[in-house]
């Protein structure tokens, strides 16, 4: 899984010059609603989310990746809303 989440950073970083909030998706599947507790026992075997934050930020700063830029929200909806 590491592997594949620098490989999303680098892809984010040559498509938009910056890696800003990349780990946000680890970020709001670390809290307690009802959505993020059904990821996290589906990706139970894999690394915690606050892990795979800290690999990412450290990744950012060995590789001088811009941490800041324009970001596009993702709306982020369960399966059962509409």
């Amino acid at each position: 899984e590491s592997r594949a989440d620098a490989f999303a950073l680098e892809l984010s970083q040559a498509e938009f010059g910056h890696v800003a909030e990349a780990w946000r998706f680890f970020e709001r599947i670390a809290d307690d609603s009802a959505a993020a507790l059904l990821i996290q026992a589906y990706a139970a075997t894999h690394p915690s989310p606050g892990r795979r934050i800290e690999e990412l930020v450290e990744l950012s700063e060995q590789n001088g990746w811009a941490t800041s830029g324009r970001v596009t929200p993702l709306e982020w909806t369960t399966a059962a809303e509409p």
